[in-house]
């Protein structure tokens, strides 16, 4: 995807979290595309938003990285440690790798 697709992207999250922003779908997506295009603090934002309204193993993942990202080495660290609670059995997870940067 180049970065006028992950724009396009973050435009039709924009409706979805319109039209249900009960919902962590849209913030989740949005948080996530903004990741990719490298815009962290936006991203943590929606990440936030996200796991705010239902929290799992993906999302907190999701914002371990750009906590990471954002040199929030705690914050991540904390993130890793979240997934983990929520999925202590993962099949192969971010975490795993984001732990082992951390220690």
């Amino acid at each position: 995807m180049g970065l006028s697709q992950y724009d396009e992207a973050i435009k039709s999250f924009e409706q979805v979290i319109k039209l249900a922003p009960e919902k962590a779908n849209g913030y989740y997506g949005r948080g996530a595309a903004y990741a990719t295009k490298g815009e962290f603090a936006k991203a943590k934002v929606d990440l936030d938003k996200a796991i705010g309204i239902e929290p799992d193993a993906k999302k907190y993942e999701a914002r371990a990285m750009v906590n990471y990202e954002l040199k929030d080495k705690i914050a991540a660290y904390a993130d890793v440690q979240n997934a983990m609670d929520v999925d202590p059995n993962p099949v192969l997870t971010c975490s795993e790798a984001y732990y082992s940067c951390l220690i």
